[in-house]
């Protein structure tokens, strides 16, 4: 990924094929950290079926890019997936 250039994100979320008791999908969130996750920024989102999309621009003094994404459903159900470090910046 390019510093300073905007950078379009995703985050979709799907059950298991076959659980049972799962609920409909809700909530979307995510997250952005340029360093290393010791602190982070929420992303502003727009949901579309059970994605949510949105874009987040690079710093210019980044060297990576961490996320943290989350979904929650209806019936309570929720998960959290952080990737430290997971884009390199050029």
């Amino acid at each position: 990924v390019r510093a300073g250039k905007r950078l379009p994100i995703a985050l979709s979320a799907a059950y298991v094929a076959g659980a049972s008791g799962t609920g409909r999908l809700t909530t979307g969130a995510l997250s952005v950290s340029y360093d290393a996750g010791k602190t982070w920024q929420q992303v502003d989102l727009a949901k579309k079926g059970d994605t949510w999309t949105g874009a987040v621009s690079v710093p210019r003094d980044a060297r990576t890019v961490s996320l943290r994404a989350s979904v929650r459903d209806d019936r309570g159900g929720a998960a959290t997936q952080v990737l430290t470090d997971a884009l390199n910046v050029k």
